[in-house]
């Protein structure tokens, strides 16, 4: 009797499962198990805007550990200026444009003009 109730629980969580929802859950658990104290804090950051991670994923592989950067965020919200001060560690971040800072735009909504190359979500502009 137990086999047959086990059997039509799996047949109905089968039937109704969310595939599409199931295969990013599996590839996220794959992505974290290879680095969990870095997918700790992506996370943290998707949490609260999931195309964040992205942008400063790219703004740390570009910009070197001994600059500072300048991060133009579309809000006045601090998380923005926190995530990137800790994830962008030990570069210094700041949020007014400074004269030799690199300026990374995120989600502005303009094309990336002069020197700012496009990274993703957003614009990188060396320092002049």
């Amino acid at each position: 009797m137990v086999k047959i109730i086990l059997m039509t629980l799996l047949v109905i969580e089968i039937a109704t499962a969310r595939w599409a929802e199931l295969r990013v859950s599996i590839a996220r658990l794959v992505e974290n198990s290879r680095e969990p104290a870095r997918a700790r804090e992506r996370g943290n950051v998707s949490a609260f805007d999931s195309a964040y991670a992205p942008f400063l994923d790219a703004v740390e592989r570009h910009v070197p550990p001994s600059a500072t950067v300048s991060i133009q965020a579309p809000s006045s919200d601090e998380l923005y200026e926190y995530t990137a001060a800790y994830l962008l560690a030990p570069r210094r971040v700041v949020t007014a444009k400074m004269a030799g800072a690199w300026v990374a735009t995120y989600a502005s909504g303009k094309a990336c003009s002069g020197p700012a190359f496009g990274v993703p979500n957003g614009c990188l502009e060396p320092p002049r």
